[in-house]
């Protein structure tokens, strides 16, 4: 006798296929996956030691992760995607009634457009699954019978019978990890377990509490939990309130609300509002949480990156909202979010906004900032008594007056190279005593005066006085930070300190009166400085072109790669400064293509006036 089961298969057995056959793919991929994420995880390994080894381009290893992630993430999109768009018609070969036959012939299935059999030759194995039993013809296709239609849910019938027409076959047991169906009427979700789901980024239908007022509201309460929390931390002990960071922090929770308008009119009117406003807020205490992680944990180079991976986090966040709504085309909306929150973090980064509600309270505040005014104020009066000390030049030959200035406080190597220029210089142009220096260190304020624009002009207007304008020789070393703009980073402690361009540093060097000028500046795009600084009657050496960075900048390192270079290893034993800057390039190469970086490609220019003069200064130190 056969054996008949009358089923009728939903679209809840469908994705209930759907689930387990993506389950069968991860794991025959599975060893991949690992593999993947080992690469992944070897990837991030090498990016944080390579900068602990003072790797000063991320970029190669960032453009790497940031590559990976993309590729996850679309790949991940993708397969969602296409897992929504492969949906069997209500009327098709797959939904509604299905009659089947077990016999000694095989499987035999009725439907309402098609009739088939399959031999028992043909079934290769057996799923069992909490609520299903899946029948495998091959890798991709499989009968699926529900257990609803056995009594207790107990499939024993259909698998003898299976087995007195086709002996033994092959059987599996696997979980089910079915999406919770729509609650029935009077039956919705309480309003805290929504709120989990909703914080843990799980699927929530938008009826009953999934997109209420409150589980918005408490949303955004948690979100605002998270980061008092950080901010009364960051703080320390004796933090201080402000009331004012409330309008900031309404700032960023007014741009979660445009974005969720701005997602829902672009979507003409398939999503509404209020459920892509849920899920956005339903994000924000995660995505809070990691920016504090940022802020407190990240170097300096990777915020920007964090924080463009957050917002890429929060566009999948509207996507999946989309998605759910129903969204027939939710590309569109997802790029009219993505353009927003492009505008959105443009104009808050020219803005002041700063979302705190509370600072570090110091005691000694007042009696610092006094002392940072006294210290201000003394700058002219240490530049002037320093200039004073100085050894006048000899009369009718040309001396070397050597100018220096480190320009970045919070890091050494810049404070140490200009005391090792200093040191090398004066001793191989006999220029002892006849040198000043212009430190920012956040090691030592008081033993030299701080280096600043005003400062730079007013010590290189000074030893101007000590010296013949028209037969001495200025020597001026700059090393610091440099960017793109051109300019040379200056910064000392929170003072708003005016940054060094090309501009106003040869505006500095003509009124200060001096002819001869031999400048070397140590800092990226520092090539940049050579038109401005051209003259016939100077020398300018660069430690980079304009286009390129230099290297060697971090705490860990005594010089920069060029100060190193040229001013411990080539100028000394040289028997020339052209010379010793040819060897210098060379060696920041080497340098440079042994750790495969960019190469700096450092520069130098000569005026054709001071060349013959600068000979006179090289043959008169032997």
């Amino acid at each position: 006798m056969p054996f008949i089961i009358e089923m009728e298969l939903t679209r809840a057995d469908w994705a209930a296929f759907q689930k387990l056959f993506a389950g069968r793919i991860h794991a025959t991929f599975g060893f991949w996956r690992r593999l993947l994420g080992a690469v992944a995880v070897l990837g991030l390994g090498a990016l944080l030691f390579l900068r602990r080894l003072d790797q000063p381009d991320p970029a190669p290893f960032l453009a790497y992760g940031l590559g990976f992630l993309a590729m996850s993430v679309v790949t991940h999109l993708s397969a969602r995607q296409m897992q929504r768009l492969i949906q069997p018609d209500d009327d098709g070969l797959f939904l509604g009634s299905v009659r089947m036959e077990l016999s000694s012939e095989g499987i035999r299935i009725h439907r309402r457009i098609t009739t088939g059999l399959t031999r028992w030759t043909g079934l290769k194995e057996i799923t069992i699954t909490d609520a299903h039993v899946f029948l495998w013809l091959d890798r991709v296709s499989s009968y699926i019978v529900p257990r609803r239609y056995f009594a207790g849910g107990d499939p024993q019938p259909l698998l003898d019978a299976i087995r007195e027409f086709a002996g033994e076959v092959r059987t599996t047991s696997a979980r089910e990890r079915i999406e919770p169906a729509p609650p029935e009427a009077g039956a919705a979700p309480g309003f805290f377990s929504t709120l989990v789901r909703r914080l843990t980024w799980q699927a929530v239908p938008p009826s009953g509490h999934g997109a209420s007022d409150a589980t918005i509201l408490a949303c955004g309460v948690a979100a605002l939990a998270v980061w008092l929390g950080y901010d009364r931390y960051q703080a320390g002990a004796n933090a201080s309130w402000y009331a004012g960071g409330i309008t900031d922090i309404a700032w960023y929770a007014g741009g979660v609300v445009l974005l969720a308008w701005v997602a829902s009119r672009a979507s003409h009117g398939a999503a509404a509002m209020r459920p892509l406003l849920a899920a956005l807020a339903s994000a924000l205490p995660l995505l809070v949480a990691a920016i504090a992680a940022i802020k407190q944990w990240a170097p300096e180079w990777a915020e920007q990156p964090g924080y463009a991976l957050l917002a890429l986090a929060l566009l999948f966040q509207l996507w999946r909202a989309l998605a759910a709504a129903g969204a027939a085309k939710p590309q569109m909306p997802l790029l009219a979010g993505a353009m927003f929150l492009t505008v959105f973090a443009a104009v808050t980064s020219h803005a002041w906004v700063h979302a705190h509600l509370w600072f570090e309270h110091d005691d000694d505040r007042e009696r610092s900032w006094n002392d940072s005014e006294h210290m201000i104020f003394a700058q002219p009066d240490r530049i002037d008594a320093a200039v004073a000390r100085m050894t006048p030049g000899r009369q009718h030959r040309p001396d070397l007056f050597f100018v220096g200035f480190a320009g970045v406080a919070y890091q050494k190597v810049f404070a140490e190279e200009l005391a090792l220029t200093e040191r090398v210089v004066t001793e191989r142009y006999h220029a002892a005593g006849r040198s000043l220096l212009l430190v920012n260190d956040d090691r030592d304020t008081e033993s030299r005066p701080i280096a600043t624009v005003q400062g730079l002009q007013r010590g290189l207007a000074k030893v101007a006085d000590r010296m013949d304008r028209d037969e001495d020789v200025l020597f001026l070393m700059l090393t610091s930070h440099g960017s793109a703009e051109p300019q040379l980073s200056v910064s000392n402690g929170s003072w708003p300190l005016e940054q060094l361009d090309g501009k106003t540093l040869r505006a500095a060097l003509d009124a200060s009166g001096i002819r001869w000028r031999v400048i070397v500046i140590s800092a990226c795009h520092s090539g940049a400085f050579i038109d401005p600084l051209a003259d016939p009657s100077t020398i300018v050496l660069t430690a980079a072109a304009k286009d390129r960075t230099s290297f060697g900048c971090g705490d860990e390192n005594e010089l920069t790669f060029f100060g190193a270079a040229l001013i411990r290893d080539a100028l000394p034993q040289a028997k020339s400064l052209e010379s010793a800057f040819e060897r210098a390039k060379v060696l920041v190469s080497e340098r440079e293509r042994a750790q495969k970086l960019t190469e700096s490609n450092p520069q130098a220019y000569y005026g054709n006036a001071i060349r013959s003069y600068w000979e006179r200064i090289e043959s008169e130190r032997r």
